[in-house]
């Protein structure tokens, strides 16, 4: 083995190297950015808590293309097993020439429900022009507290100033938002003053289950038992009175995630599934080039097999050696290459090449995704280093 390594000239490997390195950063840049636009779009409404569900309409595109009648807002704040509600409005506005995602809020149940933190200024909505920002849409749009912005509306003729009176962070797609009284939300979309987008809700799985609150909200009969615990805020006393218009309709209740794997399936036709195949598409385009790579390490090395085999060596030792010499580079660049692609991705995404609509991106590193391109590389530079060194026996290379 000494006598093989000695006879390895690692300045002709530096091209191979930096091929593998090549192909694996593409690899890992690929399957990093598809899974993190894919788990983003699936996230858009909220990920992780499994007592929190959407109700929308049944038969919106999406959760933010509904309408729901703020009746419903009464009938769950009778349902027992209902802990906290939160009705929301969903538009799209131009700051400019950017397109922001407005989300109309009750400001005294949002940000328990949704777990926003604050980091600058205050989470107090005192008015229709006062507005919170997600720290990646100020940090995008250089706004901070104090600063006043003009939103028009894409759905109507609307148009509202808001001025920012606070800076929050939740880890989650409301950081590329902006957070306005449910009123303001209302008038952006082009609502009435009886009608929201979707319906967020805190329930008691002890108490309450998703099949069981949707079968309450199919019945159309009015609920009875213990209320919600959840006072009726200002907001909503003034938003309900007069009282709502009350009509039947079908509701989808289902968890955040679900709402939009549902969306994803049904309207892009876009699943998990999916997204792996186009990984496992690009990790296949990529072996071929690795193939070739592999076999010109072994080729650029013909001169030295051949003096090996002349002084002796058998062919399944030289067959063997030469495996693992390419398994071993491709194993080393694979990992550095996958970490390169990885922050490469990451790099693309802090500066806001990558994005799902108005919404940023994060990368996800995914070990399986890690696993496939150290596997698919290593097996076809063995195969690759293999097949050379049985053509270098044959004297298919002369003269090195």
């Amino acid at each position: 083995m000494a006598l093989y390594a000695s006879l390895i000239s690692f300045r002709r490997l530096i091209p191979v190297f930096l091929t593998l390195l090549a192909v694996s950063a593409a690899i890992a840049f690929t399957a990093s950015t598809f899974m993190g636009a894919y788990r983003t779009a699936v996230g858009l409404m909220g990920t992780g808590s499994s007592d929190v569900l959407l109700i929308y309409g049944a038969s919106a595109r999406a959760p933010q293309t509904s309408v729901v009648p703020l009746s419903l807002y009464e009938k769950l704040r009778g349902i027992d097993g209902v802990e906290a509600i939160s009705p929301e409005a969903v538009s799209i506005a131009m700051i400019g020439d950017e397109v922001v995602v407005v989300r109309g809020i009750d400001p005294s149940v949002f940000p328990e429900i949704s777990g926003i933190r604050l980091v600058a200024g205050s989470l107090s909505l005192d008015g229709s022009a006062s507005a919170l920002i997600g720290e990646n849409l100020a940090r995008k749009m250089r706004l901070g507290v104090g600063d006043t912005v003009l939103l028009r509306s894409a759905f109507s003729d609307a148009f509202l100033e808001v001025k920012v009176v606070g800076v929050f962070r939740s880890g989650s797609y409301l950081d590329d938002e902006l957070l306005v009284p449910l009123y303001a939300g209302q008038w952006l979309r082009g609502l009435p003053r009886d009608a929201v987008s979707l319906i967020r809700v805190k329930i008691d799985p002890g108490k309450l289950g998703k099949e069981e609150l949707a079968s309450l909200l199919r019945s159309g009969r009015p609920v009875s038992g213990k209320a919600s615990p959840q006072p009726e805020s200002e907001l909503m006393r003034l938003l309900t009175i007069p009282r709502a218009r009350r009509f039947s309709m079908n509701y989808a209740v289902r968890s955040p995630e679900e709402s939009m794997r549902s969306f994803l399936e049904r309207q892009v036709k876009v699943n998990e599934v999916a997204v792996w195949s186009a990984v496992a598409t690009v990790i296949s385009g990529s072996i071929l080039l690795v193939y070739l790579t592999s076999s010109t390490m072994i080729v650029s090395h013909s001169r030295e097999i051949s003096v090996l085999r002349g002084l002796g060596a058998s062919r399944r030792n030289l067959v063997t050696r030469s495996a693992i010499l390419a398994v071993f580079s491709s194993l080393i660049t694979g990992v550095i290459g996958f970490f390169a692609g990885l922050a490469l991705s990451n790099l693309f995404s802090d500066i806001g090449l990558i994005r799902v609509g108005p919404y940023s991106v994060r990368p996800v590193f995914d070990v399986y995704s890690l696993a496939m391109t150290l596997i698919a590389v290593a097996s076809v530079s063995a195969v690759a280093a293999a097949a050379a060194v049985e053509s270098i026996i044959r004297g298919d290379y002369l003269g090195g």
